[in-house]
């Protein structure tokens, strides 16, 4: 682009250097003040939507709770629910003692499985 514009404004103004070299420095400096007045506006995609995964990752992570509700399949809540009550069940434990920290021997006392 600007290969073009500066091979315009020397072939138009071919025999006068001054008017040429004035033309090249309004080119130049519109340029710059183009750039310099846009900069504030600029924006720059987040580091992880500069891959292909990390685009796909996060809009599926900022869309999970509509994208399961649409195709009607379970969210981590519902599992870990589902997880405790059998816990409940097979160990006979109380519900509260169950977190995802616990441990089935030390904390919800299981002999062997």
């Amino acid at each position: 682009m600007f290969a073009t514009a500066f091979a315009f404004i020397w072939s138009r103004y071919a025999g006068n250097f001054v008017a040429a070299i004035i033309a090249t420095l309004v080119f130049i400096s519109s340029t710059v003040l183009t750039f310099l007045a846009t900069l504030p506006v600029a924006t720059e995609p987040p580091t992880e939507f500069r891959t292909y995964r990390g685009l796909v990752t996060k809009l599926v992570a900022m869309n999970y709770a509509k994208l399961s509700g649409q195709y009607t399949s379970w969210n981590p809540t519902d599992v870990w629910i589902v997880l405790q009550t059998i816990i409940v069940e097979q160990l006979g434990v109380q519900k509260e003692l169950i977190t995802p920290i616990a441990n089935f021997q030390y904390d919800l006392g299981a002999e062997a499985f």
